[in-house]
């Protein structure tokens, strides 16, 4: 009797499973929302500067395809609270809706892109950038934005390959030969690098140019060519702290040692805490100072002083802390 029971129960209980299954199946599905409206007259805005870091044969990767789920009623979109981050937002949700239908809808996809420059969101935005240079094989200001979009995204290696095919057919590029430069400095392709520097200077000497040169002039060990650029920097922009520094170490390596100091001397007259202008006039002191003891004596207390300062600024310097240690022993 007692099993007749048990096996009743599990029947009823079994059935009540299999009832509440159906009636899941049955309940309607939610109804999509409806189709945004695409404006038009949008453009793509010019991205022409670098990021502020290979194989022999680059080729540029193929984009992967994106997958969009649609906003139901029961996930609803999530809008960022900034003000241009959410019209980007917007403006990117609308031109994906019409893309799901209509993939090469050139309006659609500049909004696309468009929207994804203002998000940040580089590597889509290449992805985009992909797909328009299909559609416009021979556009230059398309592939330089590609270039650059690659270079937002740290894809690095694929942007040459774009850069090298602007600069072949449009020598005078200047913005394209910058981009370059970076791109091979970034790399560590340092005779590459100099030769696109040397490139974009003839064609337009802007200070950011001389200074990313003559930080590539100081990897190859070329002081003086190093040392005019950081001059030229400092001629257009005379409180550059990095280009003071860098041109004191192209002096120092030159044997130029007054002037090295001089120009750390008159950085630390601004900027007292300045941790490696500090570091940099200590190490030219106590070379001085260890070549020459008689004539340098008084450079070697500069230098335990530089160190000390140093230290204070930033304690967390265990080179610096091992140089102090050593000297005062």
């Amino acid at each position: 009797m007692k099993l007749l029971v048990a096996f009743a129960a599990i029947c009823l209980l079994l059935a009540g499973v299999t009832v509440w299954h159906l009636r899941s199946a049955w309940q309607p599905a939610a109804e999509p929302p409806p189709p945004a409206i695409l404006p038009s007259g949008s453009s793509t805005a010019s991205v022409d500067g670098p990021p502020t870091r290979p194989p022999t044969s680059i080729t540029i990767v193929a984009p992967e395809p994106t997958t969009t789920v649609p906003a139901t009623a029961s996930e609803p979109v999530i809008w960022p609270e900034d003000p241009d981050q959410r019209d980007a937002s917007r403006l990117l949700e609308r031109a994906r809706t019409t893309l799901r239908t209509d993939p090469d809808n050139e309006a659609a996809l500049r909004d696309e892109l468009a929207a994804l420059q203002r998000l940040n969101r580089w590597h889509e935005a290449a992805r985009t950038l992909e797909r328009l240079c299909r559609l416009h094989a021979d556009d230059v200001a398309l592939q330089f934005d590609l270039a650059a979009a690659l270079l937002r995204a740290n894809r690095t290696v694929e942007a040459i390959a774009p850069l090298n095919q602007i600069v072949a057919r449009h020598p005078e590029h200047a913005r394209a030969w910058f981009n370059l430069a970076v791109a091979h400095q970034a790399l560590g392709h340092l005779q590459e690098a100099r030769r696109a520097w040397d490139r974009a200077i003839a064609l337009q000497p802007t200070t950011e140019a001389h200074a990313q040169r003559g930080v590539v002039l100081l990897d190859l060990h070329e002081w003086a060519a190093a040392a005019a650029d950081f001059e030229a920097v400092l001629a257009r922009q005379p409180q550059a702290a990095d280009a003071t520094l860098n041109l004191s170490l192209a002096l120092w390596k030159l044997g130029r040692h007054a002037e090295a100091r001089h120009h750390l001397r008159a950085l630390l007259d601004r900027l007292p805490q300045h941790v490696p202008a500090l570091n940099r006039l200590a190490a030219i002191d106590w070379e001085l100072w260890q070549a020459n003891p008689d004539e340098y004596a008084a450079l070697r207390d500069e230098a335990l002083e530089c160190w000390r300062r140093s230290l204070q600024s930033d304690p967390h310097q265990a080179d610096i802390q091992e140089l102090l240690l050593r000297a005062t022993r």
